[in-house]
């Protein structure tokens, strides 16, 4: 986390690029980059999960998957960066913070389909 601290701190645009597997901080420091210059490698699997709570919740991506998800703006191919766009409507937020602090333990212990869980 000090590392994704600094890159915050920089004043600088920081470009991320992610190479072959990036798990758990890794993806918290990869999409800790300037937005617009958040990459990967077409080949490269992004790993995010939920921190505590006793359920082991992992969630490996593809590039574009991650790009869809928010994470990475764009896949490294060999003659360009391929950013989809528009960004579908099924990874756009759903909840708001007004939504957020007038239910928290919904947000908090969220209803995740079987088919989801990993």
């Amino acid at each position: 986390m000090a590392i994704y601290d600094i890159l915050k701190l920089l004043r600088a645009d920081v470009s991320t690029i992610a190479l072959g597997i990036s798990a758990s901080t890794a993806s918290i420091i990869l999409g800790g980059g300037t937005k617009g210059k958040r990459l990967a490698m077409p080949n490269t699997r992004i790993m995010i999960h939920q921190p505590l709570g006793g359920a082991n919740r992992d969630r490996y991506m593809s590039p574009i998957e991650a790009v869809e998800y928010g994470i990475i703006d764009g896949v490294i191919d060999e003659d360009s960066i391929i950013p989809p766009d528009p960004v579908p409507d099924r990874v756009k937020p759903t909840l708001s913070y007004d939504a957020i602090s007038k239910d928290p333990e919904k947000f908090l212990n969220p209803e995740i389909p079987d088919d989801e869980i990993y």
